[in-house]
């Protein structure tokens, strides 16, 4: 894969994501399902562009693991060690699309997202925390997310140049999605970046696996068709790529849709209202996460999120009833890339 060192100390790839970045990833769920979806979404047709680039910063270089020296080590269990090596040093790491303003244009996650929140015990429990270590990682970690965002700078300016436009469609702003409040609250107070739009949600938590059985029970939509690959005439371009499912009546009016995003999760819950309170809305997210979040890929297929507003008890309701639950505070925020610091 095509790869270079940014002045910024941060590694750069294009077009696929390493491998080893997403088993890396991996092993530091839940935190960085949101990144490590939105890599896993590459795969999808139209899922990348030719302007997309993969940031990794941190002091262990990520690299794919040699062959086993010993013949009786699988090659699949010396990725399994060699990711094991890694797991425990601080990093970020980041997807960044410049040429989709104004729309999402990063996805991030650093390490020391694991300090704050309210689920900093979930995933798969094999990452070793010591508390000792845990200010110095936090610092680490904070360092090499500035890295990031100083090469993201750099990218956001080569590409405006690139793309013949006069400015970036947000000015000095990126978006960035499902950012941790964590790791917001901690590049603000620490090294001044401005964040000029904030909106803040719910990151809920669910697993495929312990979902209720359930189904619309209602009379009027007793023959209704689950239909697959629900669209409107005038949806934006990104809005197409994604997975979808719809609740239908035999004429065809959809009453209940739903999408997974390209970070994976619950996005546009929609039921209309005569036909709310019957069911609906669950109905079809439980049927969009069991047959489409396997297209994602990965051992880590049952795991799924959604960013709520605390104020949509109507989705807070539909993700309650599926057996999901709070873990921490995002944003959907806008970065100023120019109050980033210099090194």
């Amino acid at each position: 894969m095509p790869e270079s060192r940014s002045d910024e100390g941060a590694k750069v790839y294009t077009q696929q994501s390493p491998e080893a970045l997403s088993r890396l990833l991996s092993a530091h769920l839940p935190h960085s399902l949101a990144l490590l979806r939105r890599l896993q979404f590459t795969k999808f047709p139209g899922g990348i562009t030719e302007h997309a680039r993969i940031l990794y910063a941190s002091d262990v270089t990520l690299s794919p693991p040699p062959p086993p020296l010993d013949p009786g080590v699988a090659p699949d269990e010396a990725k399994a060690a060699a990711v094991a090596m890694q797991v425990n040093y601080p990093f970020t790491a980041a997807y960044l699309d410049i040429s989709r303003g104004p729309e999402t244009q990063m996805w991030i996650y650093s390490t020391m997202e694991r300090h704050g929140g309210r689920s900093d015990d979930g995933g798969s429990g094999n990452i070793h925390r010591d508390n000792n270590g845990d200010e110095k990682d936090r610092r680490t970690a904070l360092r090499h997310t500035a890295s990031i965002l100083r090469a993201a700078r750099r990218i956001r300016d080569d590409a405006v140049t690139g793309l013949g436009w006069s400015a970036s469609p947000l000015g000095p702003c990126i978006l960035a999605g499902s950012l941790s409040e964590t790791l917001r609250t901690a590049l603000r107070d620490e090294f001044k970046i401005a964040f000029p739009h904030v909106g803040l949600y719910d990151k809920w938590l669910l697993d495929v696996r312990e979902m209720p059985s359930l189904h619309a029970d209602d009379d009027d939509a007793r023959n209704d068709k689950e239909e697959p690959g629900l669209l409107e005439a005038g949806m934006r371009r990104t809005v197409k790529l994604l997975p979808s499912m719809g609740i239908m009546l035999e004429n065809s009016t959809p009453i209940a849709w739903c999408f997974l995003g390209p970070d994976g999760s619950l996005s546009s819950m929609h039921c209309e209202g005569p036909y709310r309170g019957r069911g609906f809305a669950k109905a079809v997210v439980a049927k969009l996460l069991r047959h489409r979040l396997r297209d994602y890929g990965g051992d880590d297929s049952t795991l799924c999120c959604a960013d709520v507003a605390s104020d949509n008890l109507g989705s807070q309701g539909v993700c309650r009833s599926l057996g999901g639950t709070i873990g921490w505070t995002v944003s959907w925020s806008t970065i100023d890339l120019d109050t980033v610091p210099v090194k």
